[in-house]
């Protein structure tokens, strides 16, 4: 396979998601577009007598391509299945693969999320099913042109399935045009903000010009839907009773629900306008004030006519503002920086490489798979990373990559990695579903049948707040002692039971269906993979959005998502605190965890202890002498004569000196045995130690491996002393050491 040509099978064959939108774009064209980044970033280079950085080896590029496109380091499977692969073009089989799966939608999600300003909670409606509405575009692969123009026009019920899209404008509810200024600042790379109240101070916007351009989408509100404004209208029930109001709003009755577009193309003179050039009381008409020059037609929709004029391929800013945003995203620094400040007087340092990207994206029109596929195949992006980068003041020529900190996304979802098996497959709770059937049921709910559920409703809010007013009660009158009450756990399982119960979402569902809608990403498998660990340990897209002040993910920079892209890569003291104390000591030094499951498996199973040899009986003592026969009668008889003293007391010393001999023996054969089982019990203690040290060798680099993609160096091995690393606590001693490195929260 020739350098270059991994883009045909990704086109061609790519899961089906890019080949129908590229299939009019020939292989060799598309190898042009990739080759001409490459020769601009190294024709910059040679202009300025740069040395690009020499290609990163194979761990380090696995790594980085993980953190980049999935969000999250490799698993050590996932590293060794790469690294032993023996194709030439593993590398981009990897980039294929990962452009592919789940990950990369989690991890795309938190790029849109941090630019869209995504929030569950939003303007005190569910913002779930703008979520589900992104989530599901990026599955798709879905155009970034086409999500632009749908995200605009998007108009009629907010939990009406599939029209998710509505989000981006209940996003900003009441402020319209502060929703535009955000448009311009996401797609166009342009901050008209400022304009909205005066003329801009350090940019050619004027209030006018931002009047005119807001025009387009200015008249776009979020109020009643229709069709529920419908079954309210029918309503015959009490609606002064603040309990029917409160249902009636849980219902989603309140009037925002829907968004409204009332296809004029003018806005209003504002009251405190105070340049000359309009007149007070007036009227400005919707027109592009950049690029073509756009004015609405009669019978054309407004913000058809912005959405077209906005995505066009002929309208540079935005394909240069993608292109850019998605460099960075890859590099570390976009082709001109702010990405989101592309003003008239912007100089762009390398022109020819921002041409080749913009003409790159035009060419796969718009298909940001296929295009972060040739950036992450470049040349450029390969080379090791570039750990100083440019001075302020300074142009960047692209050497290599910067070094970059992860994202407070990156660090969770790298810790999850170590903690819980399949993370990209875990879902969160998302109450999408419930909210499109409660929507769904509520258009097919008669009047009657609405008056009858409400009161039921109403009834059980009541007799839950009697319950709740005897339990506190209790609590006022007896303190701690009231749980002995005999009154109080029947009233706590009674208040239980009706919480259960409670809920229009739940309820209506119920009632019309016999069963409540559980939200999605509720694991009811008691044998799921996951079982045993809490249900906030998902990925980082997975959770709310944005996720509540204390979390791990805000200590860490993570946007709130009120303003564009405001997260933060500063280092903290929380961040230290957070990571002494949470997550990692939590639950990834907990023998359930990946890491440390993976680590005790290389731990062999200890052995019987071999039975020690029966020690030999001691000799059995001489035998009692035979006493003489005594003769035949008759028989002649042998007179003995009795020793003398002399002989005696020889026949005692010869004695004597023959113990004496034995019992010498015996301690010199007993000290030798006992040298004899020490040099063996030496043996065996060296070679349990070794043993040990070498699992401790083995379980350091599978810590290194896990945590920064690579084996330990010769030096850490030494710092880290195998030898003293033979027990689980000296272990997760290791793994903090090598948190502490700070390696592992960058990308290299």
């Amino acid at each position: 396979m020739r350098p270059g040509q991994w883009i045909f099978p990704f086109i061609a064959g790519l899961l089906g998601l890019v080949a129908p939108l590229t299939a009019s774009v020939g292989v060799d064209e598309l190898l042009r577009f990739g080759k001409a980044i490459d020769q601009a970033v190294d024709a910059g280079l040679r202009d300025h007598d740069i040395r690009p950085r020499p290609v990163t080896d194979d761990a380090t590029f696995a790594r980085r391509v993980h953190l980049d496109i999935i969000g999250r380091i490799p698993t050590v499977i996932e590293l060794d299945a790469f690294l032993t692969g023996g194709s030439a073009d593993r590398r981009v089989a990897l980039i294929e693969q990962l452009l592919a799966s789940p990950g990369a939608v989690h991890h795309q999600f938190t790029w849109w999320a941090d630019l869209l300003r995504m929030q569950n909670r939003s303007m005190g409606g569910n913002g779930d099913p703008y979520i589900d509405w992104i989530k599901q575009a990026i599955r798709e692969n879905k155009p970034f042109d086409q999500m632009a123009r749908e995200l605009l026009t998007a108009e009629g019920a907010v939990y009406q399935r599939g029209n998710g899209a509505t989000g981006y404008y209940v996003r900003d509810r009441g402020m319209p045009l502060d929703n535009y200024a955000a448009t311009t600042q996401v797609f166009l790379a342009t901050r008209m903000g400022c304009a909205q109240c005066h003329n801009h101070p350090f940019d050619t916007w004027t209030r006018h010009q931002f009047m005119q351009m807001a025009a387009f989408t200015g008249n776009v509100t979020v109020g009643a839907d229709p069709a529920v404004a419908k079954v309210l209208k029918e309503f015959k029930g009490d609606r002064d009773d603040p309990d029917v109001k409160a249902v009636i709003q849980d219902l989603g009755l309140n009037g925002n629900n829907a968004v409204l577009d009332k296809d004029k193309a003018t806005l209003a003179v504002p009251k405190d306008y105070q340049y000359p050039d309009l007149k007070k009381g007036g009227s400005i008409a919707a027109c592009t004030v950049m690029g073509e020059t756009v004015n609405v037609a009669k019978g054309e929709r407004p913000r058809q006519v912005y959405a077209t004029w906005m995505t066009s391929p002929d309208n540079p800013r935005f394909t240069r503002t993608v292109a850019n945003r998605l460099w960075k995203r890859a590099m570390g620094i976009g082709v001109f920086e702010p990405v989101d400040d592309l003003r008239e007087d912007t100089v762009i340092a390398q022109p020819a490489l921002m041409k080749a990207l913009e003409d790159a994206m035009r060419a796969v029109r718009f298909d940001l798979r296929a295009f972060q596929s040739i950036l992450y195949a470049t040349k450029a992006y390969q080379r090791q990373a570039a750990v100083q980068g440019p001075k302020p003041g300074e142009g960047w020529w692209f050497p290599g990559p910067v070094l970059r900190r992860l994202t407070a996304e990156q660090i969770w979802d790298s810790l999850l990695t170590l903690v819980i098996p399949e993370p990209d497959a875990r879902l969160g709770v998302n109450e999408s579903e419930k909210l499109y059937v409660r929507y769904e049921d509520l258009l097919g709910m008669g009047a009657d049948e609405l008056v009858e559920y409400v009161k039921e409703q109403v009834d059980l809010r009541k007799r839950r707040k009697e319950l709740q007013d005897q339990l506190a009660a209790l609590r006022k009158e007896k303190g701690v002692e009231a749980v002995q009450d005999p009154a109080f756990k029947p009233a706590q399982a009674a208040l239980n039971e009706l919480n259960a119960q409670a809920g229009a979402m739940v309820g209506l569902s119920k009632k019309r269906r016999g069963a409540s809608t559980e939200p999605r990403g509720i694991e009811q498998d008691p044998n799921s993979q996951w079982k045993g660990f809490p249900r906030n340990l998902v990925r980082a897209a997975e959770l709310p959005s944005p996720a509540p002040l204390g979390h791990f993910l805000r200590d860490f920079g993570q946007s709130d998502r009120m303003a564009i892209e405001n997260g933060s890569l500063d280092p903290g003291i929380t961040q230290c605190l957070n990571l002494l104390n949470g997550l990692v000591d939590a639950e990834v030094l907990q023998p359930r965890s990946v890491l440390l499951k993976a680590l005790a498996a290389l731990v062999p199973p200890p052995t019987k202890p071999v039975p020690l040899a029966k020690p030999t009986p001691p000799a059995k003592p001489a035998a009692k002498p035979v006493p003489a026969a005594k003769p035949a009668p008759g028989a002649a008889v042998v007179v003995i004569s009795k020793p003398s003293p002399a002989e005696a007391a020889a026949a005692a010393d010869q004695a004597a000196r023959a113990a004496i001999v034995a019992a010498d023996q015996a301690a010199r054969a007993a000290t030798a045995a006992a040298d004899q089982a020490k040099r063996a019990a030496d043996v065996v203690a060296d070679q349990a130690a070794r043993a040990a040290t070498a699992i401790a060798k083995e379980q350091i680099a599978l810590i290194f491996r896990s945590l920064l993609g690579r084996p330990p160096t010769a030096r850490e091995l030494t710092i880290l002393k195998p030898e003293t690393r033979t027990t689980p606590a000296a272990i997760a001693d290791a793994v903090w050491a090598v948190f502490n490195t700070g390696e592992f929260l960058f990308i290299r």
